[in-house]
């Protein structure tokens, strides 16, 4: 029997280019899915390379991004990060 599909709690853009990173981004979306305020979440790095998460996807020849996706957990709920920049986080 297969397993039912997680249910998206929150789904975000995140902008490569932009001013804000995407640890930035996923503590956001994180923090609304449990309305928790960013400084009570436990810190990012007990869960994933902060650094590493950020430099995954960095431009490859051209502008092109490398492909694919980064799924961990983070405040008890899944997160994946897509090349494309969407972070989705799933309910728990």
């Amino acid at each position: 029997m297969r397993s039912p599909e997680p249910q998206v709690a929150r789904r975000i853009d995140h902008d490569w280019d932009g001013d804000t990173d995407v640890n930035m981004t996923v503590l956001e979306a994180v923090a609304e899915v449990t309305d928790t305020d960013l400084a009570d979440l436990p810190p990012l790095y007990e869960h994933i390379d902060p650094d590493a998460l950020e430099t995954v996807f960095t431009h490859t020849a051209g502008d092109r991004r490398a492909e694919g996706s980064v799924s961990f957990e983070f405040a008890e709920h899944p997160v994946t990060v897509h090349s494309s920049g969407e972070v989705v986080v799933y309910a728990d």
